[in-house]
């Protein structure tokens, strides 16, 4: 449990409703996008970040099962759902920049997971499969911001705070 500073009180963090949160924030964030998406669909950015919480609400959903005996939906399918929306992230920011999104390439992370898991012992290691995560999440993250930093032929206030979200992501 959480104790206060001022010692008065103390508040339980429950992961199971944290994750219960998590998962709503997101489908809701991803139907309000798909909505605005639908609204203006040349703005394709739209449609691949309404994906990537759609995508991500999946993981979470996934995730917070961990523990009841469904290892395979748990681990592999949760991580290749989290790599799917890390890419489909990283994509609306490319659309976004008006660059071109090589899809392809929200498929290299999952099929490297999947060959990794099958060719060796990265499965039964925990710390192994938690660094490449990371490090696959970190890379869609980074290269959101970077997206964001070199798109600079539009003026938006927002630019730098939304640079800091997806570096700190």
């Amino acid at each position: 449990p959480y104790r206060s500073r001022s010692g008065r009180g103390s508040m339980s963090i429950s992961v199971p409703t944290l994750i219960l949160v998590t998962t709503i924030v997101t489908f809701t964030t991803s139907i309000l996008l798909a909505i605005s998406w639908q609204q203006n669909p040349s703005e394709r950015c739209l449609f691949y970040w309404s994906a990537a919480n759609l995508v991500g609400t999946i993981a979470a959903l996934l995730f917070g099962q961990r523990g009841l005996g469904l290892d395979f939906l748990t681990i592999h399918c949760a991580n290749i759902a989290l790599f799917i929306s890390s890419g489909f992230a990283w994509g609306g920011m490319r659309e976004f920049a008006r660059q071109k999104f090589p899809l392809y390439v929200v498929a290299i992370a999952p099929a490297l997971w999947i060959l990794l898991s099958v060719a060796t012992p990265f499965d039964a290691s925990m710390v192994a499969r938690t660094i490449f995560s990371s490090s696959v999440v970190a890379v869609f993250a980074f290269g959101g911001a970077f997206e964001l930093w070199r798109h600079k032929s539009e003026r938006l206030m927002s630019r730098y705070p939304a640079i800091v979200v997806c570096g700190v992501h």
